[in-house]
């Protein structure tokens, strides 16, 4: 089901911290709805760091809200800060609003 431009899934909460392993892993919530499909690896997961190097997008069901759940690690190695943009897309249409974060080093 595509989502007309005006009723993009929300960005509920996003949360970033340091793993053991190294590097950093971040994680975003995305609402509910009617337009997000039960199998959600009909998904599309879109995510850009510039120059930090970062994994493949884990996408999954956040138990509590019930909506997707993106999960991706970067390593910020010498990086004073890093731009990231992800969206959700389903059949090649934006399914959610653009998530934009500046992370820098602190």
């Amino acid at each position: 089901m595509a989502v007309t431009a005006d009723v993009p899934v929300k960005v509920l909460n996003t949360a970033i911290g340091g793993r053991m392993e190294g590097g950093q892993v971040v994680v975003i919530d995305f609402a509910p709805g009617p337009e997000v499909p039960e199998d959600l690896s009909e998904i599309e997961v879109v995510i850009r760091g510039g120059e930090v190097p970062l994994t493949p997008g884990i996408l999954q069901r956040n138990p509590e809200t019930n909506g997707p759940r993106l999960a991706f690690t970067f390593q910020p190695e010498d990086a004073a800060f890093a731009e990231f943009r992800a969206q959700l897309r389903l059949a090649g249409e934006p399914l959610s609003e653009v998530w934009l974060y500046r992370w820098t080093r602190t």
